[in-house]
């Protein structure tokens, strides 16, 4: 092991994680060079587990882990009565969602690449230590820069997230990930990737609070939104939750940071 490979840790110290250290930073100054060090424990991370055994995802059960979204934050939390046609109008975007996460190029993912699970192991310059996941599993090799980029509690400007995903890209390629040689195609990828997590973790944060504001809710909708504004498939989508949202919305929106 090189002198600049993470370390995998089962559980995580008492050392400053990148979400405690970027949280203050100035938001017009994103910490880039933190960013950065966590980009080179993600590439040294998924390279080391490329040969372990994990299990793969299928439609039966992504289809089943989205429906908390549905019961959890439509029809739980935003207490939204859903008729036929809006059902139908769920029920196609996260059928087609589920299609387009299962075409994705692969490999060894963690499933919870936030800023928590970064711990800050060297100094002066910042490297960090990757918390090991109760379980491994195989997914979309952009799921993970997705969570980190877009974790809800660290919203930054799309300019700084756009730097840190093409300087992922661009490493990852260079180490022989399957990131593809097209950028354009990869970033669509991590984003429908990104949208089930964010419908996922709504619907999960929603049926925790147990009918009160699910933890993050504003952040991850505006995650949500901003990505089925971007794809024609998803615009039914759209337009339901932003009537559910209570929007009125002319000529399109920006949400927090992205």
């Amino acid at each position: 092991m090189s002198p600049n490979t993470p370390q995998i840790t089962p559980a995580l110290s008492q050392a400053p994680t990148l979400l405690a250290l970027a949280s203050l930073a100035p938001r017009e100054e994103p910490p880039l060079s933190l960013y950065l060090a966590a980009v080179d424990a993600l590439v040294q991370w998924q390279l080391q587990c490329t040969t372990q055994p994990a299990p793969a995802a299928n439609a039966a059960t992504l289809l089943a882990q989205l429906q908390s979204f549905s019961q959890g934050y439509l029809t739980g939390y935003r207490q939204y009565p859903l008729d036929e046609g809006m059902r139908k109008t769920v029920d196609g975007a996260l059928t087609i969602l589920v299609a387009q996460y299962l075409a994705l190029p692969t490999c060894t993912v963690h499933g919870d690449f936030g800023p928590d699970q970064l711990v800050l192991a060297s100094h002066p310059k910042a490297s960090f230590a990757v918390s090991m996941p109760v379980t491994l599993a195989i997914g979309p090799v952009g799921y993970d820069i997705a969570s980190l980029t877009r974790d809800p509690r660290l919203l930054w400007d799309e300019a700084f997230t756009l730097d840190v995903t093409i300087r992922y890209w661009d490493q990852a390629r260079k180490a022989g990930l399957p990131v593809g040689a097209d950028f354009g195609e990869f970033y669509r990828g991590l984003e429908w990737a990104a949208l089930l997590r964010h419908l996922t973790l709504l619907g999960a944060r929603a049926h925790a609070a147990g009918g009160a504001a699910p933890k993050e809710g504003p952040a991850l909708m505006a995650l949500v939104l901003t990505t089925c504004n971007r794809y024609i498939e998803l615009k039914p989508l759209l337009r339901l939750l932003e009537r559910i949202e209570g929007l009125d919305v002319q000529g399109g929106f920006v949400f927090g940071r992205m």
